[in-house]
C-alpha cells in the first residue's frame, strides 16, 4: 500500500474502506494513511501549503481508524505462522501478534479502535500495519477501516505556535 495524498473540495470526514488481500507474500503493508490537500484560498494557515497548488490549498494530516477485527484466513491444509505488527512514524516496531493458524481456519485479531496516523507532512509514511505469513500465498486478510483528515491536528486560526513534525 503506497502513501497517497487525497485532494478534496472541503476538509474530509471518515470514508469507509474495505481492505481485502488474498495470498499474502512476505511482509505486506495493509494500512498506511496518507494526507489531504484541502482548500485554504485565504491562506489562513501560511505553513504546510500543498506544493501542487500553494496559493489555494494546504495539507491536512490523515488517519485511518480500524472499524472491524482483522480476519486472517489460512487457505492451505497445513498450519501457518502469521505475524502482525505496526511500524510507527518514528520507526518503532510494535509487535501485536504471532500465531499459528490451523489449515483451512480463520483467526480474528481484535483491532477495532486502533488509529494509524500520518502527521509528519514532509514524511513519506505515517504509522503502518503489516501482516507477515511465514508461508507465502496462503493467507487472505480482510479488515474494514475509515480514513480521513485528522481534525485535532488542524492549526488554530492565527496560531503561530502550531508545529507539525516536518523532518
Amino acid at each position: 500500500m503506497a502513501w497517497k495524498r487525497t485532494t478534496t473540495s472541503q476538509p474530509t470526514t471518515g470514508a469507509p474502506e474495505l481492505i481485502a488481500i488474498p495470498g499474502l507474500t512476505g511482509a505486506t503493508e495493509i494500512i498506511s494513511p496518507g494526507d489531504y490537500s484541502v482548500p485554504d484560498p485565504n491562506r489562513t494557515w501560511a505553513d504546510f501549503r500543498d506544493p501542487d497548488d500553494p496559493a489555494r490549498r494546504r495539507i491536512q494530516p490523515g488517519q485511518i481508524l480500524v472499524e472491524t477485527p482483522l480476519l486472517l484466513y489460512n487457505t492451505s491444509e497445513s498450519p501457518v505462522t502469521v505475524e502482525v505488527y505496526a511500524v510507527l512514524q518514528d520507526g518503532t516496531r510494535a509487535d501485536q501478534l504471532r500465531i499459528v493458524i490451523p489449515g483451512n481456519d480463520t483467526y480474528t485479531h481484535s483491532m477495532p479502535g486502533q488509529i494509524f496516523r500520518k502527521t509528519g507532512l514532509a514524511k513519506e509514511a505515517g504509522d503502518r500495519l503489516f501482516v507477515r505469513p511465514l508461508t507465502d500465498g496462503v493467507i487472505n486478510i480482510t479488515v474494514s477501516v475509515s480514513s480521513g483528515a485528522v481534525e485535532q491536528d488542524q492549526p488554530l486560526q492565527g496560531s503561530p505556535s502550531f508545529i507539525v513534525e516536518t523532518g
